[in-house]
C-alpha cells in the first residue's frame, strides 16, 4: 500500500510546465517546532543483479535535502545527480521538505514531464507526498529510501510547558528544568543530573506523547539496512 499521502486539486505548475495536484501542505517549520530538529535525507541505493552487483562502497550515496529542495536525476552512466539550474528536468524529479495539516515533516515531489514514479512500488500522480520509510523510484539504476536525520534539544522547558506535568513522571516542569525534547513533536520529557529522581528521559526510549523514538543525540531514525 503506497505510504505517501496524494493530494487532489489540479493547478499548473511553472516549473516542470506540466498539470500538476495541489498539495495542502505548508513550511515544514510552520506550525510543528519539533520539525526544524529534523532533516530530511535522501539515500540512494544502485541496484544490480548477478555481475552487475555493485560493490557496498559505490552502493549507496546520502544526499541532504535543502529546505529549497533539490531537483534530482541521473546521469548517463545511471549515476544519481542534483540537476542544475537551467538543465532539462523533464526526466527528473523535484523534491521539497514540507509539513503536512497536522505538522509532520514530508518530502513534496513533483516528476517531470518524461518521467513515471514509484512510490514504494506504486506509480503516483503528478504530486505525492513521501514519508519516512518510502521507498521512491524513477530510474531502473537507483533507489531512494527517505530517511529523516534528528537533532534532538537539551535545555529549559519550552515556555508553554513551564507549570504543567512532564508526561513520563507527572512532576510539574519549573522554569529551571532541564529537558530533552522529542524530536517529532516537541514534547519535553525531564533530563536531569545522575543524582536526581527525574531522569525520565533516561527511563523511556520513546516520546510519552508521540510514540515515536525518543532520539538522545544526533542521529538518524529510519536508516534502512541495504544489507539484507
Amino acid at each position: 500500500m503506497l505510504n505517501g499521502e496524494i493530494q487532489n486539486d489540479e493547478v499548473q505548475t511553472g516549473s516542470g510546465g506540466h498539470s500538476a495536484c495541489q498539495p495542502t501542505a505548508q513550511s515544514a517549520d510552520e506550525e510543528n517546532p519539533a520539525v526544524k530538529d529534523l532533516e530530511v535525507r535522501l539515500v540512494f541505493e544502485r541496484l544490480g543483479e548477478g555481475e552487475a552487483l555493485i560493490a557496498d562502497e559505490k552502493r549507496r550515496a546520502t544526499i541532504p535535502l535543502p529546505k529549497a529542495g533539490l531537483w534530482l536525476g541521473a546521469d548517463d552512466a545511471g549515476n544519481p545527480r542534483v540537476i542544475e539550474k537551467g538543465e532539462d528536468v523533464e526526466t527528473g524529479v523535484a523534491a521539497v521538505p514540507v509539513g503536512n495539516r497536522a505538522g509532520q515533516l514530508r518530502v513534496l515531489l513533483l516528476p517531470g514531464a518524461d518521467c513515471e514514479m514509484r512510490i514504494n512500488g506504486c506509480v503516483t500522480p503528478r504530486v505525492a507526498l513521501a514519508r519516512e520509510f518510502d521507498v521512491v523510484q524513477w530510474h531502473p539504476g537507483f533507489q531512494v529510501h527517505v530517511v529523516f536525520f534528528g537533532t534532538p534539544k537539551h535545555g529549559l522547558p519550552p515556555s508553554r510547558w513551564v507549570g504543567r506535568e512532564c508526561p513520563h513522571c507527572r512532576t510539574q516542569f519549573t522554569a529551571q528544568s532541564r529537558c530533552l525534547m522529542c524530536v517529532w513533536c516537541g514534547t519535553p520529557v525531564h533530563e536531569e543530573s545522575p543524582d536526581s529522581d527525574l531522569r525520565c528521559a533516561a527511563e523511556r526510549s520513546t516520546c510519552p506523547v508521540c510514540n515515536q523514538p525518543l532520539l538522545k543525540s544526533p542521529g538518524y531514525l529510519n536508516m534502512p539496512d541495504l544489507d539484507r
